[in-house]
Order: structure tokens, then sequence, then C-alpha cells
């Protein structure tokens, strides 16, 4: 019979608390690298991403005695990455909004007009980049956590704290306008294939 990655993590972690080290470090190999690419997608900065990705196995250790194993134990942790992300986020923002004044943001986010040209790839996945970064941040979530990860729907929802429904249509609205922005942009179903 062949587990699923949550009853590994599960059985890990149950070694880990009984004072197996090792159960955490399988748990850590399986996860790090996906919590990483998750918050680098969200934040676009390497060391932030490092930083971020440390501190959410930290919270996480310190919380994994409290853990429901009902749940997958990777969506807390997703969760807390999630989290910090967002404080981090909103902190840089309270930062620059102290420092800029209301009419030069206006101008910042206004200033991204995209020229009619040829687009490569790069350029492409460079505009859905742009495009998710500036995205509202549940939908943005939920997006990263579906392409970046290997959470099903349901632990997306958990992760989240937002409705399975509410999950699906969040990523096929954010779908859906990531082909119209690239339509906009001048992109053709050719640049897209």
């Amino acid at each position: 019979m062949i587990e699923s990655v949550a009853e590994k993590d599960r059985l890990s972690l149950t070694h880990f608390l009984e004072g197996d080290e090792q159960g955490f470090m399988e748990f850590f190999q399986r996860h790090s690298s996906g919590l990483y690419n998750f918050v680098y997608r969200f934040l676009n900065n390497e060391q932030q991403a490092e930083d971020i990705t440390q501190e959410a196995f930290m919270k996480f250790l310190e919380k994994i005695k409290k853990l429901d194993f009902k749940y997958a134990p990777s969506t807390f942790l997703y969760r807390i990455g999630k989290n910090l992300c967002l404080d981090l986020i909103k902190s840089k923002y309270m930062k620059k909004t102290q420092l800029i004044g209301n009419d030069d943001m206006d101008y910042f986010k206004n200033a991204a007009n995209l020229q009619q040209a040829e687009f490569s790839k790069k350029e492409i996945h460079t505009t859905i980049n742009n495009f998710i970064d500036s995205m509202d941040p549940k939908m943005k979530t939920i997006y990263l956590l579906k392409s970046e990860t290997d959470l099903t729907f349901q632990e997306i929802s958990k992760t989240t704290s937002i409705p399975l429904r509410s999950v699906n249509r969040y990523l096929k609205n954010t779908l859906e306008s990531i082909v119209l922005y690239l339509k906009k942009c001048g992109f053709t179903i050719e640049d897209l294939s």
C-alpha cells in the first residue's frame, strides 16, 4: 500500500515526538524546498525566503505538540509560512507609506505599462509573475499553494481557512485573470503555446 505524503508526515512527526530526531529531518526534507519555493514566489527575494522558511520550521517545532494530526501537518507549516510572508509584506508596506506620500504611491502603481513587442517564454513568465505579485493576497496564496506545492484543494482550504468551494472559485478566477492579463499585454494564443 502506498502511503500519502500526509501519512508519511504523521508517522515521521510521531517518531519525532517519541524522541527520534530523524523523524523531523524526514519531514523537513520532504517540505523545505516546497515551502521555500512558495515563500520565494510570495516575496521574490532569496534571502527573505530562506529566513522565512527557517522561521516557519522553528515556529512549527514550537507548536508541534499542539498539532492535530487529523489534518496533513504540512498544511499547518504552509499556513505559518503564509502568515510570516503577510506579516513581512505588511511591515514593508507600512514603512513605504510612511516614507512616500499618497500621490507618489499612485504614480508607482500606475507606472507599469508594457510596450507592444514580440515576447519570449521568459517574458511571458516574467509577466505572469508580475501579475501574481499584484494579486489580492488571498488569490495569490491559493494560486501559489496550488502551483508550488503538492497540497490538495482540501489541504489548501484548511491552510488558508477559506471554504473549499471558495478555493476552487478563487483558483478558477485567478487562472482566467492571468489569461486575460496576458491578452491585455499583447500576448496571443501562439505566444502562450
